[in-house]
C-alpha cells in the first residue's frame, strides 16, 4: 500500500544488477552458451553413433503400447506405456518370453480395464508383426523340409542345397514355403555328369540333349525370395461403408453394455416364473 498523496509509487524490487548484489559490489552470474553450435554437432554425432550401435534394431528401442494417462485431467490423452500386458500378447499370439527378444516391451503389472484399449494394443502388436516379418536367406534347409521335398540329406550338399542340422521348423507356413522352394529348385535343376562318355553318366543326371547352351544362374539368391507387399493401395469407398455409421454402432454397443446386467436379470426372473 502507498501513502496518501501524489507520490512516486515505491518499487523496492528488481534492483538486483547482473543477477546478484552484495554491498556495493555487483557480481555478474550469467550462464553463457557459447558452445551452442558445438553441442548441436555433438548431439548429432551421438545420435549417429547410437543408431550404428543398435543397427539393425530401431533406434527408439522396444515397441511400447498406447495407454491413457491416469487422473480425470489427462485420461483423454494417449501416451506410450511401459509394456504390453500378458492378455494383449495372448490375443496377438506372441509368447511373453519371446516378446523381449523381438523388440516388444512387456509390463507384468498393468491390467486391461476396457476392451477398446485392449483391441487397440492388439492391433498395434499385429501391425508390428506384419512390418517386422522380413525375409532373408537362412543357413540351410532343415531335415524336415528335405524330407517333405523328398531329397536325401546326404544328396542335398552334392546338388547345391545347404543343410542346417540345428534349425527347427516352428510353424507350418515357413515349412511349406521352404518345401515349395526346394521343389522349384528341383524342377529347374540340371545335373552335369562327372565324366564324359557313357560310363560317366549316373542315375539322376540330366540328359545330354538338355545340357546344350545352358545359361549360368547369376542371381544373388539363386531363386528370388518372395517378399509380401506391405502397402495397401487406395480404393473407392463402397456404398455399404458410406451407409454405415461408426458413431451409431459405438453408441448402440455402449447402451447394450450399460443395460446388459438389467436385461440378464429380467431374463432370469422371467425364466424362473
Amino acid at each position: 500500500m502507498t501513502g496518501a498523496g501524489n507520490h512516486v509509487i515505491p518499487n523496492v524490487h528488481f534492483r538486483k544488477v547482473n543477477g546478484m548484489t552484495k554491498g556495493g559490489h555487483y557480481r555478474a552470474m550469467f550462464r553463457t552458451w557459447f558452445d551452442q553450435a558445438a553441442r548441436k554437432k555433438r548431439r548429432s554425432q551421438n545420435r549417429k553413433t547410437k543408431a550404428a550401435k543398435m543397427a539393425p534394431r530401431p533406434v527408439a528401442g522396444l515397441l511400447r503400447p498406447v495407454v491413457h494417462p491416469p487422473t480425470q485431467r489427462y485420461n483423454m490423452k494417449l501416451r506410450l506405456g511401459k509394456g504390453f500386458t500378458l492378455e494383449e500378447l495372448r490375443e496377438a499370439k506372441i509368447s511373453p518370453k519371446l516378446a523381449p527378444t523381438i523388440g516388444i516391451a512387456v509390463d507384468h503389472r498393468r491390467r486391461n480395464k476396457c476392451a477398446e484399449s485392449l483391441q487397440a494394443n492388439v492391433n498395434r502388436l499385429k501391425l508390428y508383426k506384419r512390418y517386422n516379418m522380413k525375409l532373408r536367406l537362412g543357413k540351410g534347409f532343415t531335415l524336415e523340409e528335405l524330407r517333405e521335398a523328398k531329397i536325401s540329406p546326404k544328396l542335398a550338399p552334392t546338388i547345391g542345397i545347404a543343410v542346417d542340422h540345428r534349425r527347427r521348423n516352428k510353424c507350418a507356413e515357413s515349412l511349406q514355403a521352404n518345401v515349395n522352394r526346394l521343389k522349384l529348385y528341383k524342377s529347374k535343376l540340371l545335373i552335369f555328369p562327372n565324366k564324359s562318355g557313357k560310363k560317366g553318366v549316373k542315375k539322376g543326371d540330366t540328359p545330354k540333349s538338355e545340357l546344350q547352351n545352358v545359361a549360368q544362374n547369376t542371381l544373388k539368391e539363386i531363386i528370388p525370395v518372395e517378399r509380401p507387399t506391405l502397402r495397401v493401395k487406395a480404393r473407392a469407398i463402397t456404398s455399404d461403408e458410406k451407409e454405415a455409421s461408426a458413431f451409431k454402432t459405438l453408441k448402440k454397443e455402449r447402451t447394450n453394455m450399460k443395460y446388459d446386467g438389467a436385461k440378464r436379470k429380467k431374463a432370469a426372473e422371467a425364466k424362473a416364473e
